[in-house]
């Protein structure tokens, strides 16, 4: 653990350090820090806070360090060409081209009728860019002689039915002219010759392959949704597929790496690791394989020459924090001594020394950070930030934001040095709210009593029975703008209390939660806030097609939870619950 990391935990909310001479040379900037969550504690409204600071509607604080570059959309992957001169970011309806000298803007390459896929960008000899789509494309796209990119290649690779295959991530093999791409609905990996611009083989893999990594002759396949079912297997459907899931909560329990020879194109193991695999990285000697497992929050690391799991690395700021910092990619520093991983949940790079295995400290980055790169001198980091600074672009509406105005970024980040990282710990452990996580971790027990709502170990409810009601896609705003006793915007009330009388009379002789955020943007995300208190990041990254299946009603094992539902703690706690239709196996009549 970094000394900021102890200190945090042991003298939270002074985030001061181990050193009483550091603590003393420092704590001026100590006191700014705690001032500064005394007052996000106070004035935890959305939205922005000045400069790059923005608090999101998880109450994070999101303050990025190095240079931001936002933009609209939703940005999962991004590539840098041969000569680092250009950058190109996956992003949700389109290619957005950075120029890497000035760190700018200089081209946005729509997608023809189509959306991103969730992973998947790379450049190819000549300065070719390719990517994968929605709708089962690998595209390429190459500059013009007025230095403009315009499409080229358009590869169409089928799925098992009328639907898209789904194709994520992939890996060029320039010398061999072929490219090796990830199927995600069809369990397969996918070989295109890049001659011919055909489909020439597919390897079955594991379920819902993510992404793919070449070390000589072998591949490894990342596999979402893990092993094929056995016969022994409890199992149930995901877009045309059976998973493998746990017999008490129904959540998919399986993660895999498949093997594969590339010269007998064929599967020759496959590797169980833990669950939601998704970005990989080799060792710069190709002995090691790091795998981020963001259902597990853990990373695992694979040696190449006996293809077996060696070790897990702890990807969480603090070991024992709650589930939920979701490390979905990885970078890997040219020495092999670092590694980077995009802590989606975190909103921050967790700085792993690979000499023991331990954090070295965090660098704040955007919302939800879903790809990490480095030069190839190591000395600068690269992260695409799906979420950004959330729904904040205020170039489509008169007034108010969309779910689907969203503003994602990349952050450029010189590698800091010992002192900087100091700081950028410190910065990124306030942001995620880690003070105040590990003080109400921490709570002393108290003398055991009745309460109405109980806060403490020891507190006992005074309620008997509690009915929990699910209005979707409405803000605070939207209907109760209108109530004076609220920190509300009158401006944004549509459904007042002329259209909402019975909203508005429960609001007043009850509660109204004023300052009580929803990250649930759309059904199939607020569904999992509201019944698990989660997203994985599975379904983050389906965002805006969900070319898998919409799973608003839990109708896909993928989407779940590892930790389970809140029915699953109703019942666990021995009490009992009735469900009159959150995921229920409903038929509407008429």
């Amino acid at each position: 653990m970094a000394p900021s990391l102890r200190k945090i935990r042991s003298v939270c909310i002074l985030l001061c350090f181990v050193s009483t001479a550091v603590a003393q040379k420092k704590l001026q900037g100590v006191e700014k820090v705690r001032k500064d969550k005394d007052r996000f504690d106070k004035q935890a409204a959305v939205g922005p806070r000045g400069g790059q600071n923005y608090v999101v509607s998880t109450s994070q604080v999101i303050e990025p360090a190095g240079k931001v570059v936002t933009f609209p959309g939703r940005p999962v992957d991004l590539a840098l060409n041969a000569d680092e001169t250009v950058m190109a970011v996956k992003n949700m309806m389109n290619i957005v081209f950075l120029d890497m000298a000035t760190q700018t803007v200089i081209q946005t390459l729509d997608l023809p009728k189509t959306g991103h896929s969730f992973k998947g960008i790379a450049w190819s000899a000549g300065n070719k860019v390719w990517t994968t789509d929605e709708k089962g494309f690998l595209r390429s796209a190459l500059r013009n002689n007025k230095g403009r990119f315009e499409w080229k290649d358009n590869i169409l690779l089928p799925g098992p039915d009328k639907n898209s295959s789904y194709p994520g991530g992939f890996v060029i093999d320039d010398a061999n002219a072929l490219i090796y791409v990830a199927m995600n609905r069809n369990n397969t990996l996918g070989i295109v010759d890049m001659a011919t611009g055909k489909l020439t083989a597919q390897i079955a893999v594991g379920i819902a392959p993510y992404s793919v990594v070449v070390k000589g002759n072998k591949a490894y396949v990342s596999n979402w949704g893990g092993r094929r079912p056995l016969a022994k297997d409890m199992s149930a459907p995901s877009s045309g597929s059976q998973v493998v899931i746990d017999k008490k909560t129904g959540v998919a329990s399986s993660g895999t790496v498949s093997v594969i020879s590339l010269t007998e194109r064929k599967a020759i193991a496959e590797i169980p690791v833990l669950l939601h695999p998704c970005g990989m990285v080799l060792s710069p000697d190709n002995l090691k394989l790091y795998i981020a497992n963001a259902n597990s929050d853990l990373v695992s690391v694979i040696n190449t020459s006996t293809d077996k799991v060696v070790k897990t690395i702890n990807a969480k700021p603090m070991e024992e924090l709650p589930f939920g910092s979701s490390p979905n990619d990885l970078a890997i520093s040219p020495d092999g001594e670092t590694l980077y991983v995009a802590n989606g949940g975190d909103n921050l790079l967790a700085v792993i020394n690979l000499k023991n295995n331990r954090l070295a400290g965090l660098i704040p980055t955007g919302w939800y950070p879903s790809t990490v790169r480095l030069s190839a001198d190591g000395k600068k980091i690269f992260v695409a930030n799906m979420k950004g600074i959330g729904s904040r672009n205020d170039t489509i509406r008169v007034k108010g934001h969309n779910t689907l105005d969203m503003v994602g970024s990349v952050s450029f980040i010189d590698l800091p040095a010992a002192d900087l990282l100091e700081s950028y710990t410190i910065k990124a452990a306030t942001g995620m709210r880690l003070p105040k996580i590990t003080s109400e971790m921490n709570l002393a027990r108290v003398q055991e009593k009745m309460v109405p709502v109980p806060v403490r170990p020891g507190e006992k409810s005074l309620i008997k029975h509690v009915v929990y009601i699910i209005k979707e896609n409405r803000t605070y705003d939207q209907v109760f703008g209108d109530m004076p006793q609220g920190n509300g915007d009158t401006s944004l009330c549509m459904f007042g209390k002329f259209v909402t009388p019975n909203h508005h009379k429960l609001a007043e002789e009850f509660v109204l939660l004023d300052n009580l955020y929803c990250n649930g943007v759309k059904s199939a995300e607020g569904h999992q806030w509201t019944s698990q208190g989660y997203v994985t990041d599975y379904l983050e990254k389906a965002f805006p097609s969900f070319v898998r299946g919409y799973p608003w009603n839990g109708n896909d094992p993928i989407v779940y939870s590892p930790k389970g539902f809140i029915w699953d703690y109703v019942l666990k706690a021995g009490l009992t619950f009735r469900d009159y239709g959150e995921y229920v196996n409903d038929e509407l009549t008429p």
